[in-house]
């Protein structure tokens, strides 16, 4: 209707993050935005 339908012909070959991997709990989920992050991580 817009134009914004977005549909490849093709499927991703890869799904979700890539060298990363969030923390598995609910606690560490809710509190990691919180930490300090190191250096070297993906995100800063």
């Amino acid at each position: 209707m817009f134009g914004t339908a977005h549909m490849p012909s093709y499927w991703p070959k890869h799904y979700g993050t890539t060298k990363f991997q969030p923390p598995e709990t609910y606690l560490g989920q809710l509190t990691y935005p919180f930490r300090r992050q190191a250096e070297g991580t993906p995100y800063g």
